[in-house]
């Protein structure tokens, strides 16, 4: 309790609960006592912080392929989806990019993907289809950092 009364927010939140008991006319005998308020006062407080942190989310992380295409991006900013497709065509099997999905190899309804080594040494692979997305990315982070 006296933790909580020494935290000057959870004090008035408490204290303004109870005078609203007050002002609703709720009789003595049945009011909150300082401690139930503190104690509501504080959980609310943990409801509160709970959300917040959620809605906050989680920062992105850049990975492996999109290190390099920064990296290819900076050599030419005005690089086309189709010309960074090539690039790291060429880069298959010499470092982070090991294979890119031939679109004849694939069966019906897969999609074509880039396999790349993260930093971490583990296996992904990424869609062909987001490379624009990858790109655009790439290019408002090199234009953010000027």
């Amino acid at each position: 309790m006296d933790e909580r009364i020494s935290n000057p927010a959870l004090y008035k939140i408490a204290t303004d609960d109870m005078n609203f008991e007050i002002l609703r006319g709720v009789p003595v005998k049945l009011r909150k006592s300082l401690e139930k308020a503190l104690a509501d006062a504080a959980g609310a407080k943990d409801v509160f912080h709970a959300d917040l942190s959620r809605m906050g989310g989680r920062a992105r992380k850049s990975d492996a392929l999109q290190d390099l295409i920064l990296e290819l991006v900076g050599e030419d900013q005005d690089m086309t989806e189709s010309e960074l497709l090539d690039k790291l065509k060429g880069e298959a099997g010499a470092g982070v990019v090991t294979s890119i999905d031939e679109p004849s190899d694939l069966l019906a309804g897969d999609t074509q993907c880039i396999h790349f080594v993260n930093d971490d040494g583990r296996p992904k692979k990424a869609s062909v289809y987001g490379l624009k997305d990858r790109l655009s990315r790439a290019k408002t982070n090199l234009q953010n950092s000027r």
